[in-house]
């Protein structure tokens, strides 16, 4: 068998072909399958060099700026403040780049370059329809307002987005290519059509943006004149007819009989809107709080958008900011007073109040109670209650849920809290509310109603008409439930104590929050448009973006030459945000400062370096094909693919994302097989 392999060269790369269909097929799917596939025939390839001595790799013009970025990984590591970590990140880098390669070796003519694509978008468009398959409850339920984000599937919504832009725009080079026939151009369409479904469906800007610039690529490349105006025009129709809203719906002497609802236009967009007394209290985001007490309506800054407010006293409330700050804020003074504020050191996952105890459960994972004592601020962090999603307070119970099950704490007098009663059959259970003596919870869309005893729960009924509700308020002695599409339900106890459903009413909107107040129902709701979203100053994922790169320039600053090393910087961007900075990742957001920091300035000049040439490159692919070819639709869809890679990363690490990289290098490689192909077709 190695003598046949030794004297048949040919036979080793057809071999090291099929092995790399195993990573054409899984480029989309699995990063495990997709390594093996790609390792499988590199090590197949250099196998073939030592058996016949024969070059298995030939250049590719970029070997300069490889070894110029890899010689600064060395360098960046020997300096580096965690060189051992460094050193891991340099051999994966270095590691995925002879994909660049391994695609030009194995793909060696121009059959087993049309099967290699063709069996690269066959998977990806069945990966697609999963994906679409998937998305449906989410499209159902109204989930995209909620989440903001698409389902996870194979990979993180961002990294899918990603990855389906270049399938899209694979697809969509080949409707133009007249070398195919109308069967193959019509199955682009298709394809163009499913990706386009799915990039939407991961609702990820970061993909939508990629695609658009890549689309623009390919139709200046292809001189569609036409078909741009008509996408830059469509583009503005829908800027300017997707509008945004924020709105109050007033349901005088509310009975659930479908009476009009007097609709009232809001500043800023009401997140929560709740009474106490003679006052009605409005976050309205970046509008402030908003208080009215009978025809008086008073306007409040509070230095930041506003998520939340709950009353404390008649002229005191707290505060929710969308920084993840909590603001005790006066109202009793004209202008209003920022009496105190405070935070928690993570991420808040989940909050609740109870008797001027706030417990926040924090994303870096332990529980904080912070006492509220007039304008002062009590607090006690209980590091060893972690790992949870939920805290929901009544009382001396707090509940806390997790993916694991639910756990019933309760309140000492001396201010410790410990564990009563765990329930792992109510994994993935969320809290709803309390209503009655009765926690309401919600898991897997059914509703379910249990009697809190000493320190334990017990079941107590179902609501099997509540369908998937996410939020319960219990306002004026009645319990009302709302799920995501907008419709509402009413509960009550009946003559034996046990809760029922006496009034349900769909309103087919996102209802953020309700208040019943005198008889009238308050709802409120708004809606952002997602294209605005992408210069939202407001917007929570701007917000940490802006806040990674501030604090990215002074980590350059402080390490200007050659960076901190090609780290995981979760550690060190630690030191250098603000406290009320809470999201916490090991990247900074984009590839360019993320490459100013780890690599310094010697290694921004080698990343932009090896960037141009590849830009070089593979525009000059796109010169040296056939204009309506095959060949010169591979090179056109790989220079947009990789444009649209590097809008991309504007916004996202994604030069350091395997999956992502991975799919980049085998472009590039496609595109250099693709042009040499091409020149020995038309060689004379």
């Amino acid at each position: 068998m190695m003598k046949f392999f030794s004297d048949n060269v040919s036979v080793l790369r057809n071999y090291a072909f099929g092995i790399f269909t195993v990573f054409l097929l899984t480029l989309t799917n699995s990063i495990f399958l997709n390594q093996l596939g790609y390792y499988g025939a590199l090590l197949l390839l250099i196998y073939s060099y030592f058996a016949r001595k024969e070059k298995a790799f030939s250049p590719t013009g970029l070997e300069i700026p490889f070894l110029f970025y890899t010689a600064v990984l060395i360098l960046s590591t020997i300096f580096s403040v965690n060189q051992g970590q460094s050193f891991h990140n340099l051999l994966k880098r270095i590691l995925l780049i002879p994909i660049v390669y391994t695609t030009v070796a194995v793909l060696t003519d121009n059959k087993k370059i049309k099967s290699a694509i063709f069996i690269f978008l066959f998977a990806a468009i069945a990966v697609v329809v999963v994906y679409l398959a998937h998305s449906y409850e989410y499209f159902i339920q109204n989930l995209y307002q909620v989440k903001e984000s698409g389902p996870s599937l194979f990979q993180y919504p961002i990294t899918a987005s990603e990855l389906m832009s270049i399938v899209l725009i694979f697809c969509f080079t080949l409707i133009f290519d007249k070398e195919l026939s109308v069967k193959w151009r019509a199955a682009s369409v298709i394809g163009f059509l499913l990706s386009t479904a799915a990039l939407l469906a991961t609702y990820k800007r970061t993909g939508w943006l990629a695609a658009a610039a890549g689309l623009i690529i390919v139709l200046l490349l292809k001189k569609q004149w036409k078909l741009l105006t008509a996408g830059a025009l469509l583009l503005l129709v829908i800027f300017f007819t997707d509008k945004s809203y924020s709105e109050i719906w007033t349901f005088k002497n509310f009975s659930g009989s479908g009476n009009a609802p007097v609709v009232e236009q809001t500043a800023g967009r009401a997140n929560a809107v709740i009474s106490s007394g003679n006052k009605q209290y409005i976050a309205g985001y970046e509008a402030g709080l908003t208080v009215r007490e009978g025809s008086r309506v008073r306007n409040f800054d509070a230095g930041s958008a506003v998520l939340d407010v709950e009353p404390i006293t008649d002229s005191t409330v707290l505060l929710y900011l969308v920084d993840t700050r909590f603001v005790l804020f006066n109202i009793g003074e004209e202008k209003g007073k920022v009496e105190n504020v405070f935070t928690t050191p993570g991420l808040v996952y989940s909050y609740s109040l109870s008797n001027n105890n706030l417990f926040v459960l924090d994303g870096d994972g332990y529980l904080t109670k912070f006492t509220i004592n007039g304008n002062k601020i009590d607090s006690v962090h209980y590091p060893t209650i972690k790992g949870y999603q939920q805290v929901f307070a009544d009382g001396s119970n707090i509940i806390l849920s997790s993916r694991t099950g639910v756990n019933v704490y309760s309140m000492n007098e001396d201010g410790s809290i410990s564990r009563s009663a765990g329930y792992p059959e109510l994994n993935g259970s969320v809290v709803l509310g309390i209503y009655n003596d009765h926690y309401i919870l919600s898991r897997g869309g059914e509703t379910s109603v249990y009697k809190i005893g000493e320190g334990s729960l017990s079941i107590a009924g179902e609501l099997p008409s509540v369908a998937n509700a996410t939020r319960m308020d219990t306002i004026e002695g009645n319990a009302y439930l709302w799920n995501s599409t907008g419709d509402l339900w009413e509960v009550k106890p009946d003559s034996s104590g046990s809760l029922t459903i006496i009034l349900k009413h769909s309103y087919n909107t996102l209802i953020k929050d309700i208040d019943v107040r005198g008889g009238d129902l308050y709802l409120a709701r708004y809606k952002r448009s997602r294209l605005s979203s992408f210069y939202d100053p407001y917007n929570m994922s701007n917000q940490s973006r802006i806040a990674f790169w501030t604090a990215g320039f002074k980590m350059f600053a402080d390490r200007p030459l050659l960076g901190a090393g090609d780290i995981d910087l979760r550690d060190l961007y630690v030191k250098y945000k603000r406290p009320f900075d809470k999201e916490i990742q090991g990247h900074m957001h984009n590839n360019y400062v993320h490459i100013l920091v780890t690599l310094g300035a010697v290694g921004f000049i080698a990343f932009m370096f090896l960037i141009i040439k590849i830009i070089i490159v593979l525009f000059g692919n796109v010169n040296r094909t056939k204009t309506d070819g095959f060949n010169n639709s591979l090179a056109v869809a790989a220079l947009a693919s990789f444009i649209a890679f590097l809008t991309a990363g504007l916004t996202e690490w994604n030069f350091g994302d395997h999956e992502i990289i991975s799919m980049i290098w085998f472009v590039v490689g496609l595109s250099i097989t693709a042009a040499r192909r091409e020149e020995k077709i038309t060689a004379p």
